[in-house]
């Protein structure tokens, strides 16, 4: 194989384009995978990375090509330099090893000339959807409650990080805002915007235990991990509160 050079300025066969390197590939085993990488080439150019998959590596390893993924279009910056992220429709064995090759291409992406040698191989990592838990938040009536990260109950096998939570559906009484604007259904509240306790619940005026049912305190939410997978299930938060002495 031939080694990249900075800003691909070699020539030879193909001018010898410099190939991708990946940096990630996810699959969920049954449909879906994601594959990340970077490219450093000439600048303000457009390649296509070409994406394949073998059982196995082969003795130098580059991958075998076995198998055709799919493909993402890029453009370079002034440094010649691209990221990218794509998610594929198909089957990815987990453990199956996965390459790309980089094509340049006219703006359009509508012809293309230099074709690089296959990039070093990264296996495919088998991911699993987080999971959420319920919980019941205690509270004093007319009192404002912050939800913290811990109240969601994140947990991910493939020990990945909690990046945000999804807001399915709204609690009858009360209100949720978010930094003082009322939040939606389906909104999605990133992580951070917990840990800064911008997320919090204000009951309905007198509203507590005795006078308004469970189903009207309660609210639903889906966990996300930061490989953007969401819970299979939503979970359910309930909110108790205590009846304060209005004399």
């Amino acid at each position: 194989p031939t080694n990249n050079d900075a800003g691909d300025a070699d020539t030879g066969p193909n001018n010898r384009q410099n190939f991708p390197v990946l940096t990630s590939a996810t699959t969920d085993g049954t449909g879906s995978m994601t594959i990340g990488g970077t490219l450093n080439s000439n600048a303000n150019s457009y390649f296509r990375i070409e994406l394949f998959t073998s059982s196995t590596v082969s003795a130098y390893g580059r991958g075998e090509a076995r198998i055709y993924l799919g493909y993402v279009d890029i453009t370079t910056d002034a440094s010649g330099n691209a990221s990218f992220s794509t998610t594929l429709s198909g089957v990815l064995p987990a453990g199956y090893a996965v390459s790309a090759t980089a094509t340049r291409s006219a703006a359009g992406f509508a012809s293309f000339t230099d074709t690089s040698e296959s990039s070093a191989t990264v296996l495919a990592r088998l991911v699993t959807a987080p999971t959420g838990a319920d919980a019941i938040l205690m509270m004093t009536e007319d009192l404002p409650a912050v939800l913290t990260a811990a109240l969601f109950g994140f947990a991910d096998a493939d020990g990945d990080a909690f990046a945000a939570v999804r807001i399915d559906t709204l609690p009858a009484s009360g209100t949720l805002t978010l930094n003082g604007t009322a939040v939606i259904a389906g909104q999605t509240i990133a992580r951070a915007d917990l840990d800064s306790a911008w997320l919090v619940y204000m009951p309905a005026p007198d509203a507590n235990d005795t006078n308004t049912p469970p189903a009207q305190r309660r609210f639903t939410f889906s966990v996300r991990d930061d490989t953007g997978i969401y819970a299979d299930t939503p979970s359910t938060l309930t909110f108790s509160i205590t009846a304060a002495n209005d004399a």
